[in-house]
């Protein structure tokens, strides 16, 4: 299929109400050609993707061809509002260019407006929505924006779609590995279960491979008893093993730790690794994970500020804190990293045991810390810590690993097409800090950061036996190997 380029703004700008200001600014210059070509090859994925919804989900396939019609109207009056814009720049004494450009924003918002809750189904972005209607924007701009819509609307419509029937396929399987574990009573059985709802955790949780998050699975049963699991759109072999490495130190004799506190336990189930699971290509790799019942700290705010700031009973707070010391001390080991607000959760802060549950354990940097902000230093492991400690990290050498470019907020700052080339300058800084040699040029890298843009994704960087992977290694697409190597 060939590529689709979006169009060109017009060659002429639409004919100005007041005439007598001459020459009119010029409009921004067409898409680069590079990122012309990403954006249509974005565009052409997109369709295919929606081809595949059709049958699946035809209203939302409709949904989504009238949202794309709604749009190109759309961006008509955008080039109008752009222009007005610049005139009323270049000529900021007067009044009357200024009401009418003014008016003509006010216009743009209530359009997008109206067309924000036309569309309840596609669970449309409110922020990306507001984002179309900045004048100040170039036409580059305002064409990626409208493409992140899209998007992201038909990305997400398409996992939930074969989430449905990967969860209809597999509802016994997974009721038996859950019963397997002792989290789901052997009693219930696949018919017993009267309604199956699943949704988005978070709708601004950070997005991976064209759009998937994390999604909370609840079954029902006859009796109005609930389970709920956690379904993740990846491979979890990685946090599946640092789990087992708390359970062999939990294991361990008290005389052989060097700290009394247990660390967490949790359950994950790794279809994609296992045979006799049916997954349709369409849905990639799965993981599911026991829900945990806990609670964030605020938005900002670390694991340890979370404590200090949260826990007003000082003994529990100081027990929490020994706990976070010794979980940070171990992770830091690891060089596991990205533990932020958001994948760290707390249970139990009113009894007798509060628990830190790191729920997210795949990103590693090499040269940076876990964000949990303990105090690893106070921490000196024992010899029998280390000695398990050392046999996950030759376990390591030949696992999939996700690389972390920059801590997760910092790649969603720089997650817009204004920020791409500083996003991409970044990103290779970090990654020669990290030991890694790139053996891809900027430019191309640039692109590879566009795309991961042009759908809302945090960029997602994996290393397989020394090499460095945009994406996945199933996916070849190599783009740098470890130095001295």
């Amino acid at each position: 299929m060939e590529s689709t380029p979006p169009p060109g703004p017009p060659q002429k700008p639409p004919k100005s109400d007041y005439p007598e200001y001459s020459p009119t600014p010029p409009l921004d210059p067409p898409v680069p050609k590079d990122d012309e070509v990403t954006i249509g090859l974005e565009s052409d994925l997109r369709q295919l993707r929606l081809q595949k919804l059709k049958p699946l989900k035809p209203g939302h396939h409709q949904n989504v061809l009238d949202l794309e019609n709604d749009l190109n109207i759309y961006e008509e009056r955008f080039l109008s509002l752009r222009q007005s814009f610049l005139l009323s720049r270049q000529n900021k004494d007067d009044r009357k260019l200024k009401i009418q450009y003014l008016k003509q924003e006010h216009e743009l918002r209530q359009l997008g407006d109206r067309l924000f809750t036309t569309y309840p189904q596609l669970d449309l972005s409110r922020v990306d929505f507001n984002s179309l209607s900045n004048p100040e924007s170039t036409y580059a701009d305002f064409v990626c924006k409208r493409a992140i819509i899209l998007n992201t609307a038909v990305s997400k419509l398409s996992f939930l779609a074969n989430l449905d029937v990967f969860l209809g396929a597999n509802q016994e399987r997974i009721m038996q590995e859950f019963q397997r574990v002792g989290l789901l009573g052997r009693n219930y059985q696949p018919t017993d279960v009267v309604d199956v709802h699943f949704a988005y955790i978070q709708k601004d949780a950070e997005k991976h491979n064209r759009g998937k998050v994390a999604v909370l699975v609840r079954f029902t049963f006859k009796n109005n008893s609930q389970f709920k699991f956690v379904c993740k759109p990846r491979d979890a072999l990685l946090d599946q093993s640092v789990i087992d490495l708390f359970k062999q130190i939990n294991q361990l004799p008290l005389s052989q730790k060097s700290s009394p506190h247990l660390l967490c336990e949790y359950t994950i189930i790794s279809p994609s690794r296992k045979e006799g699971w049916k997954i349709d290509a369409d849905l990639g790799l799965i993981s599911l994970w026991e829900f945990i019942d806990g609670r964030r700290s605020k938005r900002g705010r670390s694991a340890a500020n979370c404590i200090r700031l949260e826990i007003d009973n000082e003994p529990m707070q100081k027990v929490m804190l020994e706990k976070l010391d010794y979980l940070d001390a171990i992770l830091t080991q690891l060089h596991i990293s990205d533990l932020h607000c958001e994948n760290v959760l707390f249970r139990g802060l009113d009894g007798p045991n509060p628990e830190i549950f790191p729920i997210d354990l795949e990103n590693i940097q090499w040269e940076g810390e876990t964000q949990l902000e303990g105090r690893p230093e106070r921490i000196h492991l024992a010899s029998e810590e280390m000695r398990c400690i050392e046999a996950l990290k030759r376990e390591i050498e030949n696992l999939v690993i996700r690389i972390l470019l920059l801590n997760t907020l910092n790649l969603l700052a720089l997650g817009s097409y204004n920020t791409c080339e500083l996003l991409t300058l970044k990103c290779i800084e970090n990654l020669d800090n990290q030991g890694f040699i790139l053996t891809t040029p900027k430019k191309e890298l640039k692109q590879l950061l566009l795309k991961d843009i042009l759908n809302s994704d945090v960029p997602y960087l994996t290393e397989f036996q020394n090499m460095l992977y945009f994406g996945m290694p199933y996916q070849r697409n190599i783009i740098g190997r470890k130095k001295n190597v």
